[in-house]
């Protein structure tokens, strides 16, 4: 295999598809629970006769391919058994057009990965390409039915916001009534970003798909994957290295890449190099290296989205609107679509103005893609990128040694180019101690901020509350207001704390916490449209949050739009498995008294309960919450329903006891 042969590089230059399975599994650090929760819903595909549609959403880099691989893997036993049908896309499907490109896409897995079927399936197409445009559609419909049977279907497929986009409404149309009148066909993708037709109520997926945001990993995952490379390369110097200052360097490799997985493969590199000395060459020469990755960021975007990025990436700093604007000949209205469409992209940030808090600024989201920017416009000096890898790599004494060492040659060289070299050398750690001890001054200047976050976390409110009061201005952030709004709620201080609610998401719009917070504070004072507002923002940033739908539930049920109230009752029920296995910071058993009184409330409203969805949510409770004595007696209620009312078996009701009765009656 190519990684034996090459190294970690093989699994940036080959992707993961080159890369032995069980190398993959090893290196699913950060991924394993979203895998495994995938993985899960393959098996109800393929076993239980559910359907399962999921986006995956994760930045480049971010394991999104690596994640399908190992799914594809894991689902091998399934086509083997004869129990499921794969149609596994390419990473980039390029030229489709519309609905019947999509369907062929679908017929082109089926051929690539099956290679027994391949000369029937080829013949297929060839019948297909003769068939008259008006019926090819209908042929290759066709052509997909006959092929998977009485099977299911899974189709796994990369950058499906690029697929949506390049289908358009009338192809969206028609994939959702294919979906529709084929029931046992499930979607499973991935996407850099989720499409704006999801979020539309006249688009045809509106709603439709459960979504998976990929985190970007913390400094601990990302030493675990480092320390496992080194282990598949059989790296002992490195895993040596790892037990001491390694560990330190792994951080500022950490930071310098936010944690994505592909760009920790290509800086391993740096801990695996005999020396240092010329660190700034091996910086550069990675940066070189990543640049054609990077430049796919910005190649097929927009000329006007090209430029706001080149002078962001130039700049160095946050701008303004205004300034983009004049610097980029953008007007106003125009700027405003395209800076919304970039940060949607997760291509730059929008963050407020620290001298006006009206107005906002914008940056570069990833640090790489600016300085990959500025490597094609300059091509000598050490650059400000640098100078923080630096600052983060080494420690205090490393630097002032490095320092007086380059010092030392520069005194001692005579070539006029080896001279100019080093004194960039020379001038860059000077550079980074001056950074190293601002760092270290910000450090205990946040000391408040973090005993406000453990007197938080410890439900010492007042305490929150006293802390506040002393902290100056210039530490204020989104965090510190949150903690704010936090406490004076607590304390019933209603307007003060949705003001610092609202605060704190100017500092941080995307913080789905805060707007959780905020949704519950506008509850507690009856603003119910408020709160409504809050939670749907909830539900836009982070779709699976069980207690922002169950909300929404009892404020629609309260405002008696009953329909309204059930279909967000049924989503907080999906979503409430996942939450408990992972957020927790809800009690498990206040979900389960919510998921019991939830389901009540179903059945005592819903008068369109069919015969699947009741079994549905017994699947649920059997699979999804194994069965908790907390709602042992709803999975009966639930049994007793569908075979009382719904299958008309008489005799179930006396199965319960006679003051229960009542209830069905």
């Amino acid at each position: 295999m190519v990684e034996a042969q090459q190294g970690v590089s093989t699994f940036l230059s080959f992707g993961t598809k080159s890369v032995k399975p069980g190398i993959l599994e090893e290196l699913l650090i950060g991924r394993r629970e979203d895998v495994n929760l995938l993985t899960k819903f393959v098996n109800e595909i393929a076993q239980d006769g559910l359907n399962h549609q999921v986006i995956v959403v994760g930045q480049r880099g971010m394991g999104k391919t690596h994640i399908l691989r190992v799914l594809y893997q894991r689902s091998q036993v399934f086509l083997k058994d004869k129990k499921l049908k794969i149609a596994y896309f390419s990473e980039e499907e390029y030229g489709i057009a519309g609905y019947l490109d999509f369907l062929i896409r679908v017929l082109n897995a089926f051929i690539r990965w099956n290679e027994e079927d391949r000369e029937t399936l080829n013949l297929q197409m060839d019948g297909l390409r003769e068939t008259h445009p008006n019926r090819q559609i209908e042929a290759a419909e066709k052509a997909i039915l006959d092929y998977i049977g009485d099977r299911p279907l899974l189709i796994l497929a990369e950058n499906f916001d690029d697929i949506l986009e390049a289908l358009g409404k009338e192809g969206q149309s028609k994939l959702r009534s294919f979906l529709y009148r084929h029931s046992r066909t499930s979607i499973i993708a991935t996407a850099q970003a989720l499409s704006p037709d999801l979020g539309r109520e006249d688009r045809p997926f509106y709603g439709f798909f459960t979504t998976i945001y990929l985190k970007k990993l913390n400094y601990e995952d990302s030493l675990e994957l480092i320390r496992h490379l080194a282990e598949i390369e059989k790296q002992t110097n490195v895993l040596e290295h790892l037990k001491r200052k390694g560990k330190a360097q792994v951080r500022a490799i950490h930071e310098l890449v936010k944690g994505n997985h592909r760009l920790l493969v290509t800086f391993y590199e740096f801990l695996k190099a005999d020396t240092l000395a010329a660190l700034s060459t091996i910086f550069i020469k990675t940066l070189n290296d990543l640049k054609p990755y990077y430049e796919t960021f910005i190649r097929y975007l927009p000329p006007q989205q090209q430029k706001i990025l080149h002078y962001l990436a130039l700049e160095k700093m946050a701008q303004n609107g205004t300034e983009i604007g004049k610097h980029c000949f953008i007007d106003s209205k125009t700027l405003s679509k395209q800076l919304s469409e970039l940060q949607r992209r997760k291509l730059i940030d929008a963050i407020p103005d620290p001298y006006d808090k009206r107005n906002k600024l914008y940056d570069i989201s990833e640090p790489l893609l600016r300085i990959s920017i500025e490597i094609g416009e300059h091509k000598e000096g050490i650059s400000a990128l640098f100078i923080d890898f630096l600052a983060l790599y080494y420690s205090f004494d490393e630097l002032q040694t490095q320092k007086a060492r380059f010092l030392y040659l520069y005194k001692c060289e005579t070539d006029p180019q080896r001279k100019q070299e080093l004194y960039y050398d020379l001038e860059a750690r000077g550079k980074a101690i001056s950074l190293k001890a601002h760092l270290e001054a910000n450090k205990k200047e946040s000391r408040a901020l973090r005993e406000m976050r453990e007197n938080h976390k410890q439900g010492d409110y007042r305490a929150v509350l006293i802390l506040a009061e002393e902290m100056p201005d210039s530490e204020r952030n989104g965090e510190f207001y949150y903690y704010l709004g936090y406490s004076q709620n607590k304390f019933k201080e209603f307007k003060k704390s949705i003001e610092a609610f609202q605060k704190s998401i100017e500092f941080e719009p995307d913080y789905y916490g805060t707007w959780y917070s905020l949704g519950v504070v506008f509850n507690n004072k009856e603003e119910t449209e408020k709160a409504i507002e809050a939670f749907q923002k909830v539900i836009e940033l982070k779709p699976n949050q069980h207690p922002a739908w169950n909300n929404l539930g009892a404020i629609f049920e309260k405002k008696g739009e009953i329909q309204k109230a059930i279909e967000a009752y049924r989503r907080s029920i999906d979503t409430g498995v996942n939450f408990i296995k992972n957020e927790k910071w809800l009690p498990r058993e206040d979900v389960l008294e919510m998921v019991s009184e939830t389901i009540l409330f179903i059945l005592q409203n819903s008068k369109i309960l069919t015969i699947k969805e009741i079994q549905d949510l017994e699947k649920i409770i059997e699979q999804g919450y194994e069965m908790p004595k907390e709602l042992q007696t709803l999975y009966r209620y639930l049994q007793i329903f569908r075979r009382f009312v719904l299958q008309k078996e008489e005799k179930a009701i006396y199965e319960l006891p006679k003051e229960q009765r009542e209830f069905f009656i």
